[in-house]
């Protein structure tokens, strides 16, 4: 039970740090001002 926990806690992890990039990355590529839209 305690595995099962601690992969579920991993993926999410990981999970969230992959949206995070994303968005990060996607931000950066898209020329254009946050306040704008």
């Amino acid at each position: 039970m305690l595995r099962l926990v601690v992969q579920r806690l991993l993926f999410t992890v990981l999970v969230l740090l992959g949206a995070t990039a994303i968005v990060f990355f996607l931000s950066h590529v898209i020329p254009s001002d946050p306040a704008i839209a």
